[in-house]
């Protein structure tokens, strides 16, 4: 009040007591008030100047406050930067959810792929055990094939000669040499 005064020229009254019954232990205003002893001071230690009567009353009122670097002195954040740090708090929080959203798809991408890798494998499987029928089904076709074979090899190695013409001798010999033929060169 009395700085008001003091730097008032018109010398009006102090009309605003209320509101600096309200706001005097805010930070800003302690760290104002801190300003203000410290300038009243360097005026003091300095030869040319002369401190006021305003400024010489202020000095003996001054409460202590905290100190200029301490936790207790930080002033509060304006309008701008809360505003700021709720836009950050909002974006921060979008980013989050898009980021659990995007680890969920991942989470169900890599079950489907799982189970489609599963159902590959089970197909795989079962390609294999119809391979392993089918060759068994060829190994006992050509079992049978070669009983066969080997029959009429046998009807033709031992076949009748006796009652056989010219030619149908030349073809038993023919036959009976290939015969002969691959039961050797296997």
């Amino acid at each position: 009040m009395e700085t008001y005064i003091g730097a008032d020229e018109e010398n009006k009254p102090f009309t605003l007591m209320h509101c600096y019954l309200k706001l005097k232990e805010e930070d800003k205003w302690k760290s104002l008030r801190i300003e203000l002893a410290q300038k009243n001071k360097k005026q003091k230690t300095t030869k040319e100047s002369t401190p006021s009567n305003v400024e010489a009353s202020n000095n003996d009122e001054i409460p202590e406050v905290a100190a200029p670097d301490s936790e207790e002195r930080k002033r509060p954040k304006g309008q701008k930067q809360v505003k700021q740090a709720r836009r950050d708090d909002a974006s921060l929080a979008v980013l989050e959810k898009m980021l659990e959203k995007k680890e969920a798809r991942e989470l169900e991408r890599d079950k489907a792929r799982e189970a489609s890798l599963e159902i590959e494998r089970a197909s795989l499987e079962i390609e294999k055990a119809a391979l392993e029928i089918e060759k068994k089904r060829l190994s006992n076709e050509e079992k049978k094939i070669e009983a066969e074979l080997m029959k009429e090899e046998k009807d033709i190695m031992l076949a009748d000669k006796t009652s056989l013409d010219e030619e149908q001798l030349q073809w038993l010999q023919i036959m009976k040499n290939k015969i002969l033929a691959r039961h050797t060169g296997n």
